[in-house]
C-alpha cells in the first residue's frame, strides 16, 4: 500500500502541475497569470472537452485514489484524517471541473447551473487547503522520520493561506491565475512530500 499510494501521489502531483502548462500553451488567448485554470475547460473554450475529460477528470480521480491509499498507509490520527479529508475535497474540485464546467470566463453571478455546481463542489477544497496542510504538518511530527514532512506541510499551510488571501482580494483582478496556481502548489507540496515518504523513507 505504501508504494501504491506513493506512485499515485507522484502521478497526481505531476498531472495537477503539468496539464495546466500543456493545455494553457495550446490556446494563445489563455493567460496563466490572469485566467483561472478552470477557464481552459469552460463552456466555449477551444479545447474544453479534451481538458475536462483528459486532464481534470483523471487528475481528480488519481488524487482521490492517492488520498484514500495514503489514509490507509499512514499512521492513523485525527489530524491525519482531517488533512486527508481536505485533500479529498480539493481533489473533488478537479472532478467537478470536468463534470460541471464553468461558464465562459468563469465569472457571471450566479451563472448557469453547471457553474454553480462547479463552485459549490470546488471552492470548499480551496478554502480548507491551508488548514488541511496544517493538520498534516501536525500529524507528521508523530511519524518516524516525518519531521521534514511536517516542515514542508507547514510551509504549504502558510503559502496556501497567503495565496488564498491574495486570491480573495484580487478576485476580479488580473492576477487570479497566479494566486490560484500558488494555492494549488501549496497543496501539492505536502502531497509530494508524503508520496516520497511512502516510497522511500518508510520500509515496505
Amino acid at each position: 500500500m505504501d508504494r501504491l499510494a506513493g506512485v499515485l501521489g507522484v502521478a497526481g502531483v505531476a498531472a495537477g502541475l503539468g496539464f495546466p502548462v500543456y493545455f494553457g500553451g495550446l490556446d494563445p488567448a489563455y493567460d496563466p497569470l490572469r485566467d483561472f485554470i478552470s477557464e481552459m475547460g469552460a463552456a466555449g473554450a477551444p479545447n474544453a472537452p479534451m481538458v475536462n475529460w483528459m486532464a481534470f477528470l483523471p487528475t481528480g480521480l488519481i488524487q482521490i485514489a492517492f488520498a484514500l491509499c495514503a489514509w490507509i498507509a499512514l499512521p492513523r490520527s485525527g489530524a491525519m484524517t482531517l488533512g486527508i479529508i481536505g485533500w479529498l475535497l480539493f481533489s473533488l474540485g478537479y472532478v467537478a471541473a470536468a463534470v460541471f464546467p464553468c461558464d465562459t470566463g468563469c465569472m457571471g453571478d450566479p451563472g448557469s447551473f453547471s457553474q454553480q455546481m462547479h463552485f459549490a463542489l470546488g471552492v470548499p477544497g480551496y478554502l480548507l487547503a491551508p488548514a488541511s496542510a496544517l493538520m498534516l504538518a501536525l500529524a507528521a511530527r508523530q511519524w518516524s522520520g516525518g519531521q521534514w514532512i511536517s516542515v514542508v506541510a507547514l510551509l504549504g499551510a502558510v503559502g496556501g493561506a497567503a495565496s488564498l488571501s491574495a486570491l480573495a482580494g484580487d478576485f476580479d483582478g488580473n492576477m487570479v491565475g497566479l494566486w490560484q496556481r500558488l494555492l494549488e502548489a501549496s497543496v501539492m507540496m505536502p502531497m509530494l512530500a508524503i508520496s516520497t515518504y511512502l516510497l522511500v523513507r518508510r520500509p515496505a
